[in-house]
């Protein structure tokens, strides 16, 4: 490592850059440039050293400010500054005239925030309150508050008499936020974590937790052995959320003015194509130096351009046009194949396909999940099956935790499975590899299950039978 003009700091187990860029009041971008010796970001080794540069003051704060100062922290910006403090970007900046960029802000810049104009005096908090006060911040509302502290609109306004109107909670207003009753202590966290820990919050599920952080229901459990109910999280409960998928391409730190589309046409992929290969990104909240994943590029289209007709349908293109539904998505990343759009335009191979050999279709289908719709891909060269699937309800609703695809051997009725995996839009996918030729199978099932079950006990929601295929 070459000189540090900083400080030395040793990787913890857990740490991430975005996690030390913002206890030490630094950008990610900051410590890469200090750091040139790394090279992917999101692999950081436990022990390795790093330089913590010394953070850059910005420019000094106005001598006189109509209100507070403010230091600028980590993940800041003039919007968010101004929401917190229940004001505008266009104040802030009537009275911080050495902000040149306001899409630069320094990390420890100081910046004054004017003082809004008056409103009308806030109710007093009630004299006795059952559990502790709090103080309205801007954009507050009962029920983010509620969602907050683990408790109910309805207990707040109880123990807060003086709010005639729930629905104009004033900014400075104190309330009180009532104890909910105790109860049972929560198991510790797994001693060693393969991941990063996270606090359950009000109204989470592990379904729910998973989906944010692009894992499954069954990762966290192996990780968690702790949890005995998985349907009984406790609020403040901390588990151990496990590392999510590999990235199917390169890692990419968004820069300042970035957004999906912006990205997507400069590494010559798709939006839809980036949110599948980062399951629970906000789409409309990206922040600097947030790290996501930058899925392998659309290939050249070997065939015509296609127009998406009323009435069009995947697997009537690939009829038309003389190739498979299978060679159809392997030239257009990211398309969901039950949401044609009239207009859309997609690529169609009309020369040869890299996907060679011998594959069928089956459609499936129950009546226990109406809305439900999907496919399955029979691969005889590689032994596998692929199962494509929309309009599934979430397993929780029927019982399960999980969907998994399961593929059943005609002569011993023993049964290959494998979890499926939901994208931001809501497809679910699955791919089972069988160890015998898929001719020896006859049917598969998607099921909600509990965990990684063997054979189909849960929920059958989507059915097929592969000799008609």
């Amino acid at each position: 490592m070459a000189e540090c003009q900083g400080t030395i700091y040793t990787v913890r187990k857990g740490d991430t850059l975005w996690e030390i860029a913002q206890k030490n009041n630094l950008t990610v971008e900051a410590i890469l440039n200090a750091n040139p010796q790394i090279n992917d970001p999101a692999k950081l080794q436990i022990g390795q050293e790093i330089c913590l540069p010394t953070a850059t003051p910005g420019p000094p704060p106005p001598a006189q400010c109509p209100g507070q100062y403010y230091t600028v922290q980590a993940g800041d910006s003039l919007y968010k500054i101004a929401q917190r403090f229940g004001t505008t970007v266009d104040a802030i900046l009537r009275v911080n005239p050495q902000i040149t960029d306001p899409n630069r802000l320094q990390v420890g810049q100081i910046i004054c925030i004017p003082v809004g104009p008056p409103g009308p005096t806030p109710p007093p908090p009630p004299a006795q309150c059952p559990g502790q006060y709090y103080t309205v911040q801007a954009g507050d509302s009962l029920y983010k508050i509620a969602q907050r502290f683990g408790t109910t609109v309805d207990a707040i306004l109880r123990v807060n008499p003086q709010i005639t109107d729930p629905n104009r909670l004033q900014v400075g207003q104190i309330i009180c936020i009532p104890v909910g009753p105790p109860g049972p202590t929560p198991p510790p966290p797994p001693a060693q974590c393969p991941g990063q820990y996270y606090t359950v919050q009000a109204g989470d599920s592990l379904y729910k937790i998973a989906q944010r952080f692009g894992t499954t229901v069954d990762a966290i459990l192996r990780v968690n052995p702790q949890i005995t109910d998985p349907n009984r999280l406790q609020v403040g409960q901390i588990i151990c959320i496990p590392v999510g998928l590999p990235c199917p391409g390169q890692l990419y730190t968004i820069q300042a003015g970035d957004t999906l589309f912006s990205i997507a046409q400069k590494f010559n992929v798709t939006v839809d194509a980036i949110i599948a290969a980062n399951p629970g990104i906000d789409p409309n909240n990206l922040r600097i130096g947030q790290v996501i994943c930058i899925p392998t590029g659309i290939p050249e289209c070997p065939g015509i351009i296609y127009t998406i007709q009323a009435g069009d349908t995947l697997y009537n293109l690939a009829i038309r046009y003389n190739t498979t539904v299978s060679c159809i998505l392997r030239f257009n990343p990211g398309l969901d194949p039950n949401r044609l759009q009239i207009g859309q335009r997609i690529c169609i191979p009309t020369g040869p396909c890299d996907i060679v050999g011998k594959r069928c279709q089956i459609l499936m289908r129950t009546n226990s999940a109406p809305l439900a719709d999907g496919f399955g891909i029979y691969d005889y060269d590689a032994n596998t099956v692929s199962v494509l699937a929309t309009g599934l309800p979430d397993p929780e609703s029927l019982g399960g935790m999980v969907y998994r695809v399961f593929v059943r051997d005609k002569a011993s009725q023993q049964w290959q499975a494998a979890t499926m995996y939901i994208t931001p839009d809501g497809v679910w996918a699955g791919i089972v590899r069988l160890p015998k030729a898929i001719e020896l199978y006859d049917f598969v099932y998607v099921s909600a299950e509990q965990r990684d079950s063997t054979s189909p006990i849960g929920v059958i929601v989507l059915r097929g039978d592969i000799s008609k295929a």
